[in-house]
């Protein structure tokens, strides 16, 4: 984050004054309340400019319209830019098939095409086979099978992460024997699931979470005191 706030962010503090109903207005309210504000990711964060600046061409300086290549958000540029925060992220994306589509033919899916760009958000089991079938259908004939296989293993993904929240407060800190660190080793499988789904090699994730789950599995065995 660029570190000016508030009032101090010429950015901020002109768009929030902007008719709700024009395109940057709709644009900032998207982002107001988001988890970008909370974090203190603001416009110039992504779109560059001088948030410091007063006067408007000043503070749009390097700012440039997203159909155009040498923008931060045009979109064969928008992994790079999401990757200055999310960089562990990135590195797994720019390693799968989905960006040497978007490198190759500029049809492969950008970070917004899954979470949007200013109001992010979470894929879920359920809307994430409509966002997959928009590329994997019958028209394009493109590996029909990966939105259902996608869907399981996101579903497996969040199971073992709700199971994993739950072993933890049944535990509780410093009881149980070593139930806390094999919850953490699990908890990292999970996590590391989390960011090489963005590979979207789905064999790795269902080899994490294979691995966490026996953790996990032992653990809750113990804590309900079975063998």
């Amino acid at each position: 984050a660029s570190g000016v706030k508030g009032d101090e962010n010429s950015c901020v503090s002109c768009h929030s004054k902007l008719p709700t109903d024009t395109f940057v207005g709709s644009n900032f309210l998207d982002w107001k309340n988001s988890i970008h504000e909370e974090y203190g990711v603001t416009c110039d964060d992504c779109h560059g400019g001088s948030p410091k600046a007063k006067e408007r061409e000043v503070a749009h300086k390097g700012v440039y319209k997203s159909g155009d290549p040498r923008s931060t958000v045009y979109y064969r540029n928008v992994p790079a830019t999401c990757g200055g925060c999310h960089e562990e992220v990135y590195l797994e994306f720019i390693q799968s098939n989905h960006y040497r589509k978007l490198e190759k033919t500029g049809s492969g899916p950008t970070c917004g095409t899954c979470h949007g760009s200013r109001a992010t958000w979470i894929i879920t089991p359920q809307n994430l086979k409509t966002i997959c079938t928009n590329c994997h259908n019958e028209r394009t004939g493109t590996m029909l099978h990966a939105p259902d296989e996608a869907r399981t293993l996101l579903l497996a993904l969040n199971q073992s992460a709700s199971l994993h929240d739950l072993l933890g407060r049944m535990a509780g800190e410093g009881e149980k024997g070593n139930a806390q660190d094999r919850l953490k080793a699990a908890g990292s499988k999970v996590d590391r699931a989390r960011i090489v789904w963005h590979s979207f090699d789905l064999e790795a994730v269902s080899q994490l979470l294979l691995e966490a789950n026996e953790v996990l599995t032992e653990v809750e065995k113990g804590l309900d005191g079975r063998n």
